[in-house]
């Protein structure tokens, strides 16, 4: 019985090491002022970006943000996935990301994108505008992404 509960745990232990794992803080300063987001909200964004980026079985953990017991704080997410496979006969498509005028969610959006965008050697950066000196500042990329 023993023998057999190590190797199930040797063999999620394999699997979970063949998952790519990304770390980033936010600690949310624009300008002249503090943003805070809730942590389902930040988690919901790194999530819509690695999809778009075509990884699966995604596992996104935040902590920090907005909590109705405690103070607003800085969040600390943490993401787990599987990176595509390609076979090459893939066709790379265009893919755009912008900010919502109203909430663009600047510098947030801009860390989920730059902290994640080193895994994904199919996705390239074809135009970008992700420059955030202020909280209503707007951000747009232009990726060509091969899944």
């Amino acid at each position: 019985m023993k023998f057999l509960a190590g190797l199930c745990f040797l063999a999620l232990s394999f699997s979970a090491m063949a998952r790519e794992r990304v770390s980033f803080f936010y600690s949310g300063v624009e300008g002249w002022g503090n943003s805070y987001y809730a942590c389902d909200y930040v988690q919901d964004q790194t999530e819509r970006v690695l999809e778009m980026f075509g990884a699966t079985e995604v596992m996104v953990y935040c902590t920090g943000g907005i909590d109705m017991n405690r103070f607003p704080s800085p969040v600390s997410v943490q993401a787990y996935f599987e990176l595509p496979v390609l076979n090459g006969s893939e066709i790379p498509q265009t893919v755009k990301f912008v900010g919502d005028s109203l909430s663009p969610n600047c510098g947030l959006n801009t860390t989920i994108v730059r902290s994640l965008l080193p895994k994904f050697t199919n996705v390239k950066v074809v135009k970008k505008s992700d420059a955030c000196a202020f909280y209503s500042s707007n951000f747009s990329y232009e990726f060509l992404v091969t899944k």
